[in-house]
């Protein structure tokens, strides 16, 4: 992250993130609000949310779903860093199936 960000400030990051729990069938977009954490809020990026969504077509790689997100703790770890790296970056964060699926949704 650190790299990343001394070419350029982040504004919006992309985040993959495990599926423990085993029920993510597709990637699980959290594509509107905000992601809570102890630092504060991190505004998703509802347009690239919904541009990723969009370019998914009939393909169903894709699906809107931010409960996927509530009970698995791999993005949780990453978004505290992303803050004191870059206050103010904007994430969407896609839970990813432990699938073959997982290389496409990439």
């Amino acid at each position: 992250m650190k790299a990343l960000h001394e070419e350029a400030p982040l504004t919006s990051v992309v985040l993959f993130t495990a599926d423990h729990g085993g029920t993510v069938r597709v990637g699980e977009v959290y594509d509107a609000g905000c992601w809570r954490t102890p630092l504060g809020d991190v505004a998703i990026d509802e347009p690239l949310a919904r541009a990723i969504l969009a370019c998914d077509g009939a393909g169903g790689i894709f699906a809107a779903n931010p409960r996927a997100h509530a009970r698995e703790h791999s993005g949780e770890v990453q978004v505290p860093l992303l803050q004191a790296l870059s206050p103010g970056v904007k994430i969407v964060p896609i839970a990813v199936p432990p699938t073959p699926l997982a290389v496409t949704i990439g």
